[in-house]
């Protein structure tokens, strides 16, 4: 009896710390299905955010084409500025193009020193930003040439079409029209602001006597304006204002010495008129041919006027206008498709890149430190992806690492009267200890 009396305490006590061990178990059991419910959840989050979104990966890249569209208009805008600027006659609006379009080359050049820039004082020359260098590097870099060639191309355009058809036009606007004049009786001093002319049905020219003067690479011919389109050598046939002063003139069109003038409406039988020639340069030359004329022919000619043969002047004067007019509108509709056509092949030329994994848009550098104004003006759309990346990152949820607690031995344990029941128990866990009903409903669960 004394032995079955000392046993009771003790099995009582055995069995106490039975039933806390299974209370342990349970207690562990239920908190790491709770913190496992928490770990899916939080993965869940992260795999539906947009950077690590499923179908993306079984998805093509596709290239945005807001980039593609802005380049082929800066492209656009920049061709069309600078041929305007080098084409028109007023002052202010040259100016104003070409400011717009130097303002345009000026901002592609600021987006990629910048970037340039940041590569050299920053992180972006570290191996985890290469890829996302090369992807938001690629337009900044054929904006900017494709810009600088569309400058180019149009004050070269630009300055050809002013120089051979808006600078004649206007400068024959300034000047006179005359009809019916007899090249032998009118003097050249007399119709001295001529611009267009119209000659006797009679008049002529003798392409058989003209004169011509080789220099600067090119022949300048001349070719005098007289009735009946014959001139006699000698003082004979001399004209009644006794000076030749009218001549057809052009440029690489005769034989010299030879005497062949093909310049103009030559072979038209029914042309009978001239438009001013306004070439100041070759000016100088086509009256060093004249003298040149004098001298073979003994002939004079005191103020001599250079014209372009042609049959109506009017029509010709106004075909510069219409010439012109018809070439800007014709530049404006093949530029659109070109421009739009080279900035697609860039923009699938980056597809092929991303695809082959050498450009990426992700991982978007951070700019470097005193630059993020200047990132915001000049490259807003690389900023805006890096910082939406830094918010993406910083909303994914921080869960600490879950604690399952200790594995339970196997077999009863010893007891010990100087062990307390909580001994061994998980730390943090205690007589003090409080679990959230979470806890209880997943051990019920269980």
């Amino acid at each position: 009896s004394s032995a079955t009396s000392a046993r009771g305490p003790l099995q009582r006590r055995f069995n106490r710390l039975v039933q806390h061990r299974k209370d342990r178990v349970l207690l562990c059991s239920a908190q790491s299905m709770v913190l496992e419910e928490a770990n899916l959840r939080a993965e869940s989050g992260v795999l539906n955010a947009s950077n690590f979104r499923l179908d993306s990966l079984t998805r093509k890249y596709v290239p945005d084409f807001m980039p593609i569209l802005w380049s082929s208009a800066q492209v656009v805008s920049v061709f069309m500025l600078a041929l305007t600027a080098s084409s028109m006659r007023h002052w202010a609006v040259c100016i104003a193009c070409a400011g717009a379009a130097l303002c345009i080359v000026a901002a592609r050049f600021a987006s990629l020193s910048i970037l340039i820039l940041g590569m050299v004082i920053g992180d972006l020359r570290q191996a985890c930003y290469r890829r996302a260098v090369r992807f938001w590097s690629w337009w900044p870099i054929f904006s900017f040439l494709l810009s600088t060639v569309a400058l180019i191309a149009g004050l070269m355009m630009g300055s050809r079409l002013w120089r051979e058809h808006f600078s004649p036009y206007y400068e024959i606007t300034r000047l006179q029209s005359y009809s019916d004049i007899d090249p032998s009786r009118t003097l050249g001093e007399q119709v001295q602001d001529a611009g267009l002319v119209t000659f006797t049905t009679t008049s002529a020219i003798d392409r058989s006597k003209t004169g011509c003067f080789a220099g600067g690479g090119h022949v300048y011919c001349v070719a005098p304006v007289v009735p009946s389109g014959k001139l006699v050598y000698g003082l004979g046939d001399a004209a009644q204002a006794g000076t030749f002063d009218f001549f057809a003139v052009g440029i690489d069109c005769c034989s010299c010495p030879e005497q062949d003038f093909r310049c103009g409406e030559w072979s038209n039988p029914f042309a009978a008129g001239g438009v001013r020639s306004v070439d100041v340069a070759a000016r100088p030359y086509y009256r060093l041919a004249v003298d040149s004329w004098e001298a073979s022919y003994q002939k004079t000619s005191r103020h001599p006027l250079f014209f372009d043969w042609v049959q109506n002047p009017t029509l010709v004067w106004q075909d510069h206008w219409r010439w012109a007019t018809s070439f800007f509108v014709i530049a404006f509709l093949v530029s659109v498709p070109v421009s739009l056509t080279i900035c697609m092949f860039l923009g699938k030329l980056l597809q092929v890149l991303v695809l082959k994994n050498i450009a990426s848009p992700m991982a978007t550098p951070p700019p470097p430190a005193g630059f993020e104004n200047a990132w915001a003006w000049l490259l807003p759309e690389m900023l805006y992806y890096c910082r939406h990346e830094e918010r993406q990152l910083m909303a994914i949820p921080v869960m600490p690492a879950p604690y399952y607690g200790a594995r339970p031995s196997v077999g009863p344990p010893r007891p010990c009267a100087s062990t307390p029941l909580w001994q061994g128990v998980p730390r943090g866990l205690g007589p003090q200890t409080t679990f959230p009903a979470a806890s209880f409903q997943g051990a019920n669960r269980l």
